[in-house]
C-alpha cells in the first residue's frame, strides 16, 4: 500500500507524489482506488487482510453478483486495504 494511494502486488512503486505519468511503464499490476498526494508524514498507518474463506469472501460474491449480474461470479480470494 503506497502513500499515493495506489495498491501494487509486486514491488513498491518508486514514484511516492503525484504527477507523473498514469499509468506508469512497466509490467507492474496495480490498483488506484485514490490516486492522489497523501501527506501522512509518517504517521498513517496503512493495513492490509487477505481473505480465502468465510463470511468476507461470501459478502464479496454477493456484492459482484449484485451489481454485475447474470455473470456466476464467485470470490476465491479477497484483499482489503485500509
Amino acid at each position: 500500500v503506497n502513500n499515493n494511494g495506489v495498491l501494487t502486488f509486486n514491488q513498491y512503486l518508486p514514484e511516492a507524489d503525484p504527477p507523473y505519468r498514469f499509468p506508469t511503464y512497466g509490467n507492474e499490476d496495480y490498483i488506484a482506488p485514490l490516486f492522489t498526494d497523501l501527506d501522512d508524514l509518517g504517521i498513517g498507518i496503512y493495513s492490509y487482510q487477505e481473505y480465502t474463506n468465510g463470511s468476507v469472501l461470501t459478502r464479496a460474491t454477493q456484492d459482484i453478483n449484485q451489481y454485475f449480474p447474470g455473470r456466476g461470479f464467485t470470490a476465491s480470494w479477497v484483499f482489503v486495504a485500509t
